[in-house]
């Protein structure tokens, strides 16, 4: 099977070589990306490569960060936007940014749910770090497959807590409202979280940092053997620093 892929990939090289030589740049670029990132992420970084590449077809693929690792390996897509911290490091991996998960939790929720004491809490959780204190909340959670699901559920195993989970959810913009509307809290990126809320919506939350083991690398693999890969990830590593 890795033969036939092999002499597969052979071939499709030649065609974008005789591509490039006729002046007729075509194909297929298949981008893989984790869920909730591609709207984001994605917007700019196809722009900018459209004006350079408008006659490349792209095909946008959203999974789970395990799964895009392993279609990547077997060059279901060429390139993957996602946490390469645990896959195959043999594949070309690059940083494009660092992601913060942070917990959110409504205002009013965090009034019911420690009273008298929500100050002396936050404190307490925000610069002592007594994230065990958090318990108490409700959550809202992403799925254990999705990146920050992934680093929310290590966080609470670290800091002790057995969570008494509301909702779990692969959409974080749904989760994201309920916890507005005062469901559960939610641990989500810093970056999904500035997408998705209003100024007004973010009046009625707490944020609280959670410090350097809820951060982690979004980085780009890619495969070898056509130039216009390399273009993309040029394209995405230059517009990732202008917005980071």
């Amino acid at each position: 099977l890795k033969y036939a892929r092999s002499i597969q990939e052979q071939v499709q090289r030649m065609r974008h070589t005789f591509d490039a030589i006729n002046g007729e740049e075509k194909g297929l670029l298949k981008i893989g990306i984790t869920s909730n990132r591609g709207r984001i992420i994605l917007s700019p970084v196809i722009l900018d490569f459209r004006k350079i590449h408008p006659g490349i077809e792209l095909k946008i693929v959203e999974d789970t960060n395990e799964n895009l690792i392993q279609k990547l390996e077997k060059g279901v897509i060429d390139i993957g936007i996602s946490d390469f911290s645990v896959g195959d490091t043999s594949m070309n991996v690059a940083p494009l940014y660092r992601e913060r998960v942070a917990f959110y939790i409504g205002k009013k929720l965090f009034c019911e749910t420690y009273g008298e004491r929500q100050e002396e809490v936050f404190r307490r959780i925000q610069e002592g770090r007594e994230h065990k204190l958090l318990e108490a909340c409700p959550l809202l959670l992403g799925h254990e497959q999705d990146i920050a699901g992934k680093y929310a559920r290590k966080f609470m195993k670290k800091s002790g807590i057995q969570p008494l989970i509301r909702a779990e959810a692969k959409n974080l913009a749904l989760l994201m409202d309920l916890c507005v509307e005062g469901l559960g809290g939610c641990f989500c990126p810093d970056i999904i979280a500035a997408h998705v809320l209003t100024v007004e919506k973010r009046k009625k939350l707490i944020e609280i940092t959670l410090g350097e083991e809820a951060e982690y690398e979004i980085c780009i693999g890619w495969r070898d053997g056509w130039q216009v890969i390399d273009s993309f990830v040029t394209s995405a590593r230059r517009r990732m620093n202008l917005i980071f």
